[in-house]
């Protein structure tokens, strides 16, 4: 049964990575329209989302759509495996403490918990 646990980490860290790669240009277009402040001439201005996604991808290309993505990529991938893994090792700790193959909800709340404890502290800073 050891190797379900491995499945859900394996699963776990390919929804990080594809979250992470289907959403980090979103993310670095919210960054720059944040950090505009309209004082410096060097970086271009931007209207809005569709203007700073445009101005981006023609000026920088897809490179600018995913600057900064490895420590981001890093960070969810390990993150959601660690937490599938830890939150599937809880829940079969719990049934097999108590002899059943159904968990009621407070038992996969505390699992949830154990497993956001567990991935916290093992991926922060990162």
């Amino acid at each position: 049964m050891a190797d379900t646990s491995w499945r859900h980490a394996v699963a776990g860290s390919t929804a990080g990575m594809s979250a992470v790669l289907a959403n980090h240009p979103l993310d670095v277009i919210k960054v720059r329209l944040q950090v505009q402040d309209g004082r410096s001439s060097t970086l271009p201005a931007y209207r809005g989302f569709v203007d700073a996604f445009t101005k981006i991808g023609r000026v920088e290309g897809l490179r600018g759509l995913y600057a900064g993505l490895t420590p981001n990529l890093m960070g969810s991938t390990i993150g959601w495996g660690l937490y599938f893994f830890t939150y599937n090792q809880a829940k079969r700790r719990y049934q097999d403490y108590y002899d059943t193959p159904q968990l009621s909800a407070p038992f996969h709340l505390l699992s949830g918990i154990e497993a956001g404890i567990v991935g916290t502290a093992l991926t922060n800073p990162i």
